[in-house]
């Protein structure tokens, strides 16, 4: 009885350090992607040139708007509050980390012409 006791209990262990080492294998191999996107606004006479509509992006990817104009303005982006002086036909970047989920309009402030929305989709 003893014996089978023993028997059982070394298997118990066993399985149980097998799965252990399989979840600690499986979390170290899983890559983290972590992109970064860039999106390019040109702006002629307060109107978007290129029409990007909704940009999309996923949680914890860098973001990288770059803008040039030719008129002074500010680029606002909504839910993140970041924002950026654009200098007349001076490129602007402004770079943000999409660490919030949802849909967030930007715009030049000061006209208040919305340009378009980032996504950002949960991981």
């Amino acid at each position: 009885m003893k014996k089978i006791n023993l028997t059982i209990a070394i298997f118990i262990v066993l399985v149980v350090l097998g799965a252990l080492f399989y979840i600690s294998k499986t979390k170290k191999n899983t890559p983290v992607v972590i992109e970064t996107k860039l999106f390019e606004i040109f702006i002629n006479k307060g109107k978007l040139v290129t029409d990007l509509g909704v940009i999309h992006a996923t949680q914890g990817d860098t973001v990288i708007f770059k803008i040039l104009d030719d008129e002074q303005e500010e680029f606002h982006v909504h839910g993140y509050d970041k924002s950026i002086e654009i200098v007349k036909n001076v490129p602007a970047i402004l770079t943000l980390t999409a660490n919030l989920t949802g849909k967030f309009p930007f715009e030049l402030e000061n006209s208040k012409t919305e340009l378009g929305v980032l996504e950002v989709e949960p991981k």
